[in-house]
């Protein structure tokens, strides 16, 4: 009986040490972090609101650049394709 809740209790904390770690090991910003990003501040309206509008997208490392009609274009090895 003892050895049964000394085996029920290990498997209990093991479980419960599982579980805590993925969300905690989550927070801890494994990837590096780009120190100009800091520097730049969100743009605020005349409220001083933050402004959130605009294009959030994934580019996968290529560049994004802005027509004059509003429109986005990716930047391919110098080329220019539609996005």
């Amino acid at each position: 009986m003892q050895q049964r809740f000394i085996v029920g209790s290990v498997c209990a904390i093991a479980a419960a040490t599982w579980m805590v770690s993925a969300p905690v090991a989550a927070q801890g910003g494994g990837g590096q972090v780009d120190p100009a990003a800091a520097l730049v501040e969100t743009p605020r309206d005349a409220n001083g609101h933050p402004v959130l509008t605009g294009v959030w997208a994934n580019t996968g490392g290529q560049a994004l650049t802005t027509e004059a009609d509003g429109s986005f274009r990716r930047t391919l090895r110098g080329r220019k394709a539609a996005l």
